[in-house]
Parts: structure tokens; sequence; C-alpha cells
């Protein structure tokens, strides 16, 4: 698949927001196929079995069943091995005469080879964008501008580098892609790295104004979770910037 992503987020992945959505229809498509092949197939137990193997290798990541971590495609080589046996064994079944004659096998033969040359350069362009953590982070941000997790990596990436100017700049794109302070706490870090004072205050400042009511709503009575550790700092930063 292309692009690939290291980080499947909202942005990237986002919910679905009605039942017309190609993604919805797709989904239930896909399902109920399966499951009448299943069925259509039950003096069949092979072709049942195969059917079967896909929607349930499927499901744990579709978002039916809960599970912590997105999509990734390579969760779905599994899933791909029993759909394309299936495809092969119900081609078999058909006893096509033509799919046997030496002519239609070399045919198929040269569009395969036709198919692996794009398939090659394709490979090697992901090869390109993920030869290092930072072409990997930086391919990212390229392919999902809108990204909170793609930016974040790429500024630590960056300021791992030392390049801490662009870090800087990668968090505060980060920032605009969600109200979640890390990457504005980390970007004021950073600011404060170069010197740069004056611009982590109005950082801080134009944060505050922008988020800060929304999150102080969200975080009320909590005592310790991430939102509240990250808001702590930023408020003790601002204290330690406005003092004399």
């Amino acid at each position: 698949p292309f692009p690939l992503t290291p980080f499947y987020d909202w942005s990237i992945f986002p919910i679905p927001e009605g039942w017309l959505q190609y993604e919805v229809i797709a989904g239930f498509l896909l399902t109920s196929t399966l499951v009448w092949l299943s069925l259509r197939f039950k003096h069949n137990p092979m072709r049942a079995f195969l059917a079967m193997s896909v929607l349930l290798t499927t499901l744990p990541y579709s978002h039916v069943l809960p599970f912590t971590v997105g999509a990734a495609e390579r969760f779905f080589y599994v899933p791909s091995f029993f759909a394309l046996c299936l495809v092969v064994h119900c081609i078999r079944a058909l006893d096509i005469p033509v799919l046997k004659q030496k002519n239609t096998l070399k045919r198929i033969q040269i569009a395969t080879l036709f198919w692996l040359i794009p398939m090659m350069a394709w490979s090697s362009l992901r090869h390109q964008d993920w030869q290092s953590q930072h072409h990997i982070t930086k391919a990212t941000t390229e392919y999902f501008p809108k990204s909170f997790n793609a930016w974040v990596a790429y500024g630590d990436e960056l300021h791992k580098l030392g390049n801490k100017e662009d870090a800087a700049t990668a968090y505060g794109n980060a920032s605009k892609a969600s109200p979640l302070p890390i990457a504005t706490l980390r970007q004021v870090e950073v600011l404060l790295e170069l010197g740069e004072k004056e611009q982590a205050l109005q950082t801080i400042n134009r944060y505050v104004e922008t988020y800060g009511l929304e999150l102080e709503q969200r975080t009320s009575g909590a005592t310790s979770n991430p939102l509240v550790r990250d808001l702590g700092r930023l408020k003790e930063l601002k204290k330690e910037l406005t003092e004399p």
C-alpha cells in the first residue's frame, strides 16, 4: 500500500460521519459477501473455511472488535492470504478449458511481468521514504500534513539531530493539528534552548488563549494525567518567563 505510515490517528483514518460514506458501504458489502460465501459454500468445507477465515482475521482490525492499534496494512497480510486462496480455489473449481491452454498461461505470465514493473518502482519509492527514521517521519508529514503524531515524531527526530529551528517549526505544525499540549510544550522547550525567550512566551500565551479554557474544562477534577502534567509544565514555564 501507498503511502505507508507508522501512525494511524484520526487525521489519517477519520471516523465516518454518515452511513452513506464509501468506507461504510465497502465494509458492509465486504462483510456481507464473506458471510454469504461461507453459507453458500457450506457443502464445500474448504471454501467455506477460507471465506470465514478472511472475515475472522479481519474483524480485530475493523474497529468492530475493540483493539488498541489502528488498522495498519501489515495486519492484512493473513486475511489477504485466505482471500487469495479462496479466489484460486474457486477459479480451479470452474474448470475453464481456456485457462489450461499454453497460450493463455503465457499471456498470464506476461501480464504478471508487466504488473511487477510498477510494483518494483513502488517498492523503490517506499524504500526511499523509509530508509531511516528521519526519512520516515519527514515523508509521513508530507503525505499526511494534518497528522499530529507525524509532526511530533518529525520534531523529535529533528531535535535529536540538532536541527532545533526546524524542530520548533514541526512542533508548531503539530499544535495546529490538535489541542494536545505536548507539542506546544516541546516547541517552547526547544525555543528556550535556542534562547528565544520572547517567542517562547508568545507561543505559550497564544496556546492558552486558543485552547486553555477547553483543556481546563476537560481536566477539571483530574490530578494526574498527561494533559494535567503538560498544562502544569506550561504554566510553570510561563511563570518563569514573566517573573522579573
